[in-house]
């Protein structure tokens, strides 16, 4: 009857955990973008973090919220700078092209787009095309996209409050969430050592070479549009 009784109450703990961590699961499912996020840019500006922690002689909270604050500067603040020139500019794009003068301007390319294309393909002299019907669509779908943007938004208001969380937690505590990992890992603590420096260098080339390619492409780019105004 005891063992029975264990039985059923070690039943019960693994159900209620198992709950416990798929609601768990589901509560983060939405920020798991961020958390990775997070997770990235750790290891990408760890070698800064310890520097600071360095300096500062180990005070790690101080040299936690410095490091997060160097990533708000150079990372996250001209994203979102960039984020509220292209909003600016997409509204006034459609100001001017609801607005009498963008409109006919919009028709005028249209219709020089509509000669030309009757001029390489004579075959669809026939098919009219009408410039005022895709303009009124393609307002409509703005219209009734704003709110997805708005939405958007919030939620990615919410997502880098979750980042920061996240990001000063794995610079201050890391060390800890490591030595709580190579406890759990049935591996040896110098495999397990060896197969972490495999992934922080693995996602330090990934990062780098993303960002040294986009750097070019911005520089080609600039290069372009000085060139041809």
């Amino acid at each position: 009857m005891h063992m029975t009784n264990t039985k059923l109450q070690m039943n019960f703990l693994v159900a209620v955990l198992l709950g416990v961590l798929t609601l768990t699961f589901f509560i983060f499912k939405p920020f798991l973008g961020a958390l990775v996020l997070a997770v990235v840019f750790v290891v990408v500006f760890s070698p800064v973090y310890k520097k600071i922690l360095a300096y500062l002689n180990g005070w790690e909270s101080t040299a936690a919220l410095l490091t997060m604050l160097i990533i708000l500067a150079f990372v996250v603040a001209p994203l979102s700078f960039l984020s509220i020139q292209i909003f600016e500019e997409a509204g006034q794009i459609y100001t001017y092209v609801a607005q009498g003068d963008g409109k006919n301007a919009f028709t005028n390319l249209f219709n020089v787009i509509v000669r030309d294309i009757h001029t390489l393909f004579p075959a669809i002299q026939n098919v009219s095309f009408d410039p005022s019907q895709y303009l009124k669509q393609g307002l409509a779908w703005v219209i009734s996209n704003l709110g997805v943007v708005f939405s958007n938004a919030a939620k990615l208001l919410m997502s880098l409050f979750v980042f920061l969380i996240a990001l000063y937690y794995l610079f201050k505590d890391g060390h800890k969430i490591k030595k709580i990992i190579f406890e759990l890992s049935p591996l040896s603590d110098a495999d397990d050592s060896v197969i972490l420096r495999k992934l922080e260098g693995a996602v330090n080339s990934i990062v780098r070479g993303s960002l040294l390619i986009g750097l070019i492409q911005g520089t080609l780019t600039m290069i372009g549009f000085t060139i041809f105004g």
